[in-house]
């Protein structure tokens, strides 16, 4: 039983680490570069006459963190998406 104990306990040690690696301040600053980006490239893809549009926008909080976009072609409602990830460190870049 002791085993188990201790496995519990470092479980929980890693939850708690894992929920703090990111704070709030960083989440929302990449949730607002992520929705800019968004934002962007749709006029950009607008622009150049493009079928194609991003449509949603996935933070993933792991090591490292992701941005995944959705994009989707304007006539297709609910049929096949694509997705892009980027890192972090890819979308600080793309500014």
């Amino acid at each position: 039983m002791r085993l188990f104990d201790k496995t519990k306990e470092t479980v929980s040690k890693v939850k708690d680490v894992a929920s703090d690696l990111v704070g709030d301040e960083t989440l929302a600053n990449m949730i607002i570069a992520a929705s800019t980006k968004l934002d962007s490239v749709n006029e950009a893809l607008k622009a150049k006459g493009s079928g194609y549009t991003i449509h949603g926008v996935d933070i993933e909080m792991g090591i490292p963190s992701k941005v995944i976009y959705a994009v989707r072609r304007e006539f297709e409602k609910k049929q096949r998406r694509t997705r892009t990830t980027y890192t972090v460190a890819q979308c600080a870049s793309m500014e």
